[in-house]
């Protein structure tokens, strides 16, 4: 099926070894990096190392070509639960986002000749969750033969920024302003306060400590944490290390006293921060890293003319202090014949 044109001009290269996904990046990152509602999630250098060392299943992702130009890529592998098939989005359970990439005014034909293929394929369902409102799959017509179902799937707490530094007072819940002034102030009475971004230089280094520190944050409640398993820690480093060349990467280690006490790691794209990943020893607890960190992570994506932080999947009560508000995520699913 690999190359069989299913629309004029458009056709489906069908990538199945880690040998060519590795070898479709450099187009892949220029198609991403042209996509107005792409996400760091649907990057290569997020999707390439997370099927190399948590993929699962078969690798079916699908490269659209208008002749010899990529238009869209849809990245998947069809996996088994139970005794059932289906067709996954690659990233799933690690990114908080989940799409296709597409070229501007590709994405109708691209989803018809996707379509089009799994029905070929044998498939009659295909089921994405964590489409964020922008994404062009939720927008694109449901084409003949299929039908489409939508529902709301989680929220993704955002805040906005203001235009200007001086205006982030009044922008930020005072109660929030006062715990940040508090914990500050406290943690200055033990000695110096200073935070470290990470750099070329120091990046395996903080990286390393981040994940101690976040191993530390869930063993103070008896649990693992989910940088646990060795793969997860491996496909995180070379994420972020990918993220750092195209400084996307914002890891931030928070010393007091000359001592490690928290870490966050985030990373910014076209104007938005997002908050991936925390931790902190539990000494300082009484001193919230935590809210220095993310205090700190709002003040510079301010400073870098960011427009909103991101603080991701989850309802957690801690997102709302900062005043961030709810945006919705999206389950969408195609169901083949059906009446439109």
């Amino acid at each position: 099926m690999s190359g069989a044109h299913l629309r004029p001009n458009i056709h489906i290269q069908e990538i199945t070894t880690a040998e060519k996904l590795d070898a479709l990046r450099s187009e892949w990152q220029k198609l991403w990096s042209n996509a107005p509602a792409a996400t760091p999630f649907s990057s290569p250098d997020w999707l390439i190392p997370w099927w190399h060392h948590l993929g699962r299943g078969n690798l079916r992702l699908l490269a659209l070509r208008d002749s010899d130009r990529l238009v869209a890529v849809m990245p998947c592998a069809e996996v088994r639960d139970s005794s059932q098939a289906r067709w996954a989005p690659l990233g799933e359970g690690h990114s908080d986002y989940l799409d296709g990439i597409f070229a501007a005014g590709f994405e109708q034909p691209a989803l018809e000749t996707i379509l089009d293929w799994l029905a070929c394929a044998g498939y009659d369902r295909f089921a994405i969750t964590d489409l964020h409102e922008r994404s062009r799959l939720r927008t694109v017509h449901c084409p003949m033969g299929w039908q489409a179902e939508e529902s709301l799937h989680n929220v993704c707490p955002v805040l906005t920024l203001p235009g200007a530094p001086a205006d982030l007072r009044l922008t930020l819940p005072p109660h929030q302003l006062r715990n940040v002034r508090y914990y500050r102030s406290r943690a200055r009475n033990l000695g110096e306060v200073r935070v470290e971004c990470a750099t070329e230089e120091n990046f395996s280094e903080l990286f390393r400590k981040f994940f101690l520190l976040h191993r530390a944050r869930w063993a103070e409640r008896g649990e693992s944490g989910v940088l646990a398993n060795p793969q997860l820690e491996q496909f995180h480093l070379e994420a972020a290390g990918a993220f750092l060349e195209r400084n996307m990467l914002r890891l931030y280690v928070l010393y007091v006293a000359e001592n490690i006490a928290g870490a966050i790691y985030t990373f910014t794209h076209r104007r938005r921060a997002y908050c991936y990943l925390a931790g902190f020893d539990p000494r300082y607890k009484p001193f919230s890293p935590g809210t220095l960190l993310i205090a700190h992570t709002i003040e510079r994506a301010l400073a870098e003319h960011c427009e909103t932080v991101d603080f991701l999947r989850g309802n957690e009560a801690y997102k709302y202090f900062w005043g961030a508000q709810d945006e919705p995520t999206y389950r969408r699913a195609f169901l083949r014949g059906e009446k439109n």
